[in-house]
């Protein structure tokens, strides 16, 4: 994304995040049943790496920095794919 301006980087972003977003209310009425729910995660993660990586600034930040953030990101999809579980076993 070189040949893009910064600004013109976060106009794409918000406008996939409006596409993104209709596209889950779109989704939302229809019967899919639990498919429907694995569709509205990804949509979810997807947004919140679209926000977590322009909006936040996480890619000006240290490597360091950098790796802490992804970790978050992936505790997070690691909370999403044991939730199952726990609804499940009780």
């Amino acid at each position: 994304m070189k040949f893009l301006s910064k600004h013109m980087v976060l106009v794409v972003a918000y406008v996939a995040l409006l596409v993104l977003t209709a596209a889950s209310a779109s989704i939302a009425p229809l019967p899919l049943g639990r498919l429907g729910v694995g569709i509205h995660l990804v949509l979810a993660f997807v947004m919140a790496i679209i926000i977590a990586a322009l909006f936040l600034g996480i890619r000006y930040l240290g490597p360091l920095l950098q790796v802490v953030a992804l970790t978050g990101l992936l505790f997070l999809l690691y909370m999403w794919i044991i939730m199952p579980v726990d609804y499940f076993t009780r």
